[in-house]
């Protein structure tokens, strides 16, 4: 998830896949969910600046270090955008900053943390929690399966085909709008957010002071009744989905003001429609490559984190290939050294065959490897009798006859190739 921030506002790929990034560290540590580091952040949001910069412990001064040390990480790259914006064109959002020349460095780093903050963490934490709704309503994830497998390949994601994926094709897939909304809804990232009114107001009937704390909390929002009726607290993405099949934006709600997880206004999320792309893009690869269920069916993901609400002890899946057809064939995980496939040539791919079928298959192949051996040391005190009963008088003409028999049942153990397929992979011996 970094990685793609990386590229769309550094116009860097920090490869955090393959190896550690200290940005990536620092970003966790800020908003670990561990209880200390919610805590310190609890104070914060409550307490007067004066007294919360000043709290004691050490998950307080953890969070002091780490926030310094990610400031020096911005302002690294800060510097080095500046570096590459005169040396040559880029097209990444740091880079449009710098070249606009109206931010000193040290705005540039607010800028930086700030879209970087709510790019990355809040639309990782939506993946998991869509990943684990999808685990646990297998037809949800079914259905938008097959939506996905036939809109798209599996190259469309992996830039193998010109022009790749492109936002106006996702808008279209309904399932995947409505998964992915409804998980926005249902377990929005955000758990809380402040505003502090700059005048005397009145809010329904309610006079509020100038200067009052107000805090919003879009999960009672979004779970309210009074919005989304009484199946509220329910995950269905059906509500995102009109009779006619087309997408709706208000989850069945009477105003789109009832969906609050990005807010609204001009103080909302400023990263709300990168974040919706994000996450349908990161959805779409992963339901389309992959069958999932939770590793651990009696285990409850517990939510946690005062910036960003992610699963405490993070998410255990189970994964199965879902034989993506990638450009007419079908897309298996790449194979070890120590490992070989034996046989890929049947587009009936027979992973997907029934039981029944398969260990018919197994049962067949196995006897007749069995008999194939046997067969041929029974046959040799027989050979004078065979010879007689096919008339044959000629020995060279005998000897190739038993010869054919016997390629032919040495060429049935080649009928254990398309069981690699059957049950996987063959291991080099």
């Amino acid at each position: 998830m970094l990685d793609a921030i990386g590229i769309a506002m550094l116009g860097t790929d920090l490869n955090t896949l393959r190896k550690k990034n200290r940005m990536m560290e620092l970003y966790e540590a800020v908003t670990s969910a561990e209880p200390s580091v919610q805590a310190v952040f609890m104070a914060t949001a409550l307490l007067p600046s004066w007294i919360s910069k000043r709290l004691p412990g050490s998950a307080a001064r953890r969070l002091t270090v780490a926030g310094s040390e990610l400031r020096k990480e911005c302002m690294k790259q800060v510097k080095q955008a500046r570096i590459t914006a005169r040396e040559l064109d880029g097209d990444a959002f740091l880079l449009d900053l710098v070249k606009s020349a109206e931010f000193t460095d040290d705005q540039l780093v607010d800028q930086l943390l700030l879209i970087i903050g709510a790019g990355y963490e809040p639309t990782s934490a939506a993946f998991s929690w869509t990943v684990w709704l999808l685990a646990t309503h297998p037809a949800w994830q079914k259905q938008l399966r097959e939506e996905i497998q036939a809109k798209f390949s599996a190259s469309h994601f992996r830039n193998e085909e010109e022009g790749g994926i492109i936002p106006e094709d996702l808008e279209n897939l309904p399932i995947l709008h409505a998964v992915c909304n409804e998980a926005l809804r249902f377990m929005p990232t955000t758990p809380i957010t402040t505003r502090v009114s700059s005048e005397d107001s009145v809010i329904l009937g309610h006079h509020i002071p100038k200067n009052t704390r107000i805090y919003i909390v879009p999960y009672a929002c979004n779970r309210s009744t009074a919005f989304y009726g009484p199946t509220a607290d329910v995950f269905d993405p059906g509500r995102w989905i009109d009779a006619n099949g087309k997408s709706n934006n208000n989850g069945g709600a009477d105003s789109n003001y009832a969906f609050m997880t990005f807010l609204h206004g001009p103080r909302k999320c400023i990263g709300d429609g990168y974040a919706k792309i994000a996450l349908r893009v990161f959805v779409a690869a992963f339901v389309g490559a992959f069958r999932f269920e939770i590793a651990d069916s009696t285990e409850v993901p517990i939510p946690g984190g005062m910036l960003v609400t992610k699963p405490v002890n993070g998410l255990q899946l189970k994964l199965q290939s879902s034989n993506w057809k990638r450009t007419g064939r079908i897309i298996q995980p790449n194979i070890a050294e120590d490992e070989f496939k034996l046989w890929e040539s049947d587009p009936k791919n027979p992973q997907n065959w029934p039981s029944p079928r398969k260990w018919t298959t197994v049962v067949v192949v196995g006897w007749l490897q069995f008999l194939s051996p046997l067969a041929s040391v029974m046959l040799a005190p027989s050979l004078p009798q065979i010879a007689k009963d096919l008339h044959i008088t000629s020995s060279s003409l005998l000897t190739f006859t038993m010869s054919i028999y016997l390629l032919g049942s040495a060429g049935s153990a080649m009928l254990a190739a398309p069981l690699s397929e059957v049950f996987g992979y063959g291991r080099r011996i």
